[in-house]
């Protein structure tokens, strides 16, 4: 089947939240033990059916930032992580992460938020629910998951829904 559409997809948010372990849990790695930490920019391909996503994960390490902020340009879908154990992850999402959206990429995009290692949760649906909306005041926030690269639980579910909307979306 060939390819009709191509979407890139930015992965975003500080570091360890478990960007890249998301993305190699939905390629199909089993040893979650393998993954290595993204130096700058990683870039991985996912397909289904005639939609190719091309998945731009970016290093949340303080000293990559400057590097990343030109490969932020194109993007047509930003996955925004956090960690569910780590509630200063989430708080970085609005006070960093959402002005690398705004600031770099000018368009009005869809955004999901993505809350990593449910298997390890710590903050209360209510803490979360609140920065949510704080968040949504400044990004177009299409959707909420909670997901856990180590038990696979809502993975299948996240990349689902990047195939359903990019159909809206293309390169």
């Amino acid at each position: 089947m060939s390819i009709k559409k191509r979407v890139k997809v930015a992965f975003a948010g500080d570091a360890s939240v478990g960007k890249t372990s998301i993305i190699m849990k939905y390629l199909g790695v089993k040893d979650m033990a393998t993954i290595k930490r993204t130096k700058g920019v990683s870039i991985e391909n996912a397909r289904y059916r005639n939609t190719e996503l091309i998945i731009w994960d970016f290093s949340g390490q303080e000293h990559y930032r400057d590097i990343i902020i030109p490969f932020f340009m194109g993007s047509k879908i930003v996955v925004l992580v956090f960690d569910l154990s780590e509630p200063k992850s989430l708080y970085n999402i609005i006070e960093k992460w959402a002005n690398y959206v705004t600031d770099i990429i000018k368009d009005n995009i869809p955004v999901i938020i993505v809350g990593n290692k449910k298997d390890i949760k710590k903050m209360s649906d209510n803490f979360i629910a609140s920065i949510l909306e704080k968040i949504g005041e400044k990004l177009s926030v299409v959707k909420y998951f909670e997901t856990s690269a180590i038990t696979g639980e809502g993975i299948n579910s996240l990349f689902d829904y990047l195939f359903e909307i990019s159909e809206k979306y293309s390169l």
